[in-house]
């Protein structure tokens, strides 16, 4: 099991420092996870965003104040409550966007590119079953 532990570890380690590397747009991933969720959405309450990422309300406001600074996004009142807040992506979040996932395809092809399809379907499984087991233990 420790050995597994250590192989976790490393493999997210490496990752990191290969996104810190090649990282041109100056974002996380969870930054950038962020604009392709808002991109799906037209527009997104905040409170909903944090559900799908697993954090906070106060997160997501820490996480999108950068992108809300840099013009990526941009926070509006709804329509029909104008106490709630909405985030949407503008189109400078979409050209980002963009560059982003270039970025990330780059990454994941020298992380995973040796893997075959079948061990790439197995590993994707394993990552699923863990992640479901662990939210499964927090409720």
């Amino acid at each position: 099991m420790f050995e597994l532990y250590e192989a976790f570890i490393l493999a997210a380690r490496n990752w990191s420092n290969e996104w810190n590397v090649h990282n041109e747009i100056s974002l996380s991933p969870t930054h950038v996870l962020i604009l392709e969720l808002l991109e799906l959405d037209k527009v997104k309450r905040p409170s909903k965003l944090a559900a799908e990422l697993h954090i906070t309300t106060g997160g997501v406001t820490a996480l999108t104040n950068k992108l809300v600074r840099d013009g990526f996004i941009k926070r509006s009142h709804l329509e029909d409550d104008r106490r709630a807040i909405a985030l949407e992506i503008t189109d400078e979040g979409r050209a980002l966007l963009e560059d982003a996932r270039k970025q990330k395809m780059m990454i994941m092809k020298k992380m995973f590119g040796m893997l075959s399809s079948t061990e790439l379907n197995q590993l994707k499984a394993a990552f699923n079953k863990m992640n479901h087991g662990a939210s499964k233990e927090g409720e």
